[in-house]
């Protein structure tokens, strides 16, 4: 995470600007899902974390893609997606011409999409490009647009190869534990998944994802019994016992402990 990436979230202005080669739009949503297609080339920083993200890029399937402060997505012109995320959402878009990539070097603004980890420096570019608003002198803002475009160009002429081994491997982990949150899901079982010592697993996982994996599975149990409470009048018990929890009592200290309020008292709010 980039040092002051909270007090950054405090003080963003949601809404939108356009500068010479481009334009940003910070966001504070709800929970929501949809489509997306992005014109140009963008570069997307999210603020808050977003443990519930899921996301299908083209024609992939629908995954689990869990995002930390910081971390994001660089897509090229014209790309498209559909992502869902129940948490709310504070992310930035930064927009960019394609002309301003060419003038930077870039030859066609086409490159392999990137999303979780991205670069250090193009994430502090693009938060200090719409920090900088319309009332940062014009020459200021130019010259981190230009700076933008000149990283996003070394990063597109990087080879791109295979996603890194570690990373499937991890995806595999994390849809195994969507299709067996009622189960009491071990750190062995994970690991064989995966293909890894438990060892390197648990610290694969935990760079991938941001969290250890026991951490991820309370957070993703805790999120569906959200869904059930949103959606269903089931007895607590019955949702408790629906992910995963044989204990109600259990079960609703760990909401309250991740929600900020016991089971009942967020389903009446």
């Amino acid at each position: 995470m980039l040092i002051g990436l909270e007090q950054t979230r405090r003080e963003l202005r949601p809404g939108s600007y356009e500068w010479s080669g481009g334009a940003s739009t910070f966001l504070r949503v709800g929970p929501g899902e949809g489509a997306f297609h992005f014109e140009r080339v963008t570069v997307g920083v999210v603020l808050a974390p977003l443990r519930s993200h899921h996301a299908a890029y083209g024609n992939d399937r629908r995954r689990a893609l869990p995002l930390l402060p910081g971390q994001g997505w660089v897509f090229p012109a014209g790309f498209e997606g559909w992502c869902r995320w129940d948490e709310p959402n504070d992310f930035l878009n930064v927009e960019i011409d394609d002309d301003l990539l060419m003038g930077a070097g870039m030859p066609a603004p086409s490159f392999v999409p990137r999303s979780g980890t991205i670069d250090a420096l193009v994430t502090q570019l693009a938060i200090s490009l719409h920090a900088a608003g319309n009332a940062a002198p014009r020459l200021y803002r130019d010259a981190l647009a230009v700076a933008l475009a000149a990283q996003l160009t070394r990063l597109a002429g990087q080879p791109a190869g295979d996603p890194p081994a570690a990373e499937p491997r991890i995806l595999r982990a994390l849809d195994y534990i969507e299709a067996h949150l009622t189960d009491d899901i071990t750190l062995d079982e994970l690991a064989a998944v995966a293909v890894m010592s438990r060892f390197h697993f648990a610290r694969a996982f935990r760079d991938a994802v941001g969290v250890p994996p026991h951490a991820f599975v309370v957070s993703r149990r805790i999120e569906r019994a959200k869904d059930l409470l949103r959606s269903t009048r089931l007895p607590i018990a019955e949702v408790a016992w629906r992910v995963g929890y044989s204990n109600p009592a259990k079960f609703a200290a760990q909401f309250r402990k991740l929600v900020g309020k016991r089971p009942g008292a967020w389903r009446g709010h």
